[in-house]
């Protein structure tokens, strides 16, 4: 069994009022915890497997494409492949986003 404290997690992006810390990865799937500040912007990527994020605590937006939706705290987004995904805090505290990255299962 291994046990990591996001603390101790290796820090993975830091701009934008945005800390990403990288939780877990093996083959393949890797699990990052995002803290978006008041006024911060995760800024949009495309990733080549599939993600989903799940919103741990907050308000945003979540920007999927071309598409944006308004998130809180229990809410999961599913990220297409290729298609570029990010987001922002528009509210007062802190939007806290666990964002999942797995490998694209063939059909």
């Amino acid at each position: 069994m291994k046990v990591r404290l996001l603390a101790e997690s290796p820090l993975v992006f830091e701009d934008h009022n945005v800390q990403a810390r990288e939780m877990y990865e093996k083959s393949g799937t890797t699990v990052v915890h995002l803290i978006l500040e008041k006024d911060g912007v995760f800024p949009p990527v495309a990733q080549p497997d599939d993600v989903f994020m799940y919103i741990l605590t907050g308000r945003g937006r979540v920007t999927v494409g071309e598409h944006s939706f308004d998130v809180e705290a229990d809410t999961l987004i599913k990220c297409p492949i290729d298609i570029p995904h990010g987001a922002e805090n528009t509210g007062k505290d802190i939007l806290a986003i666990l964002m999942v990255k797995t490998p694209t299962s063939t059909p």
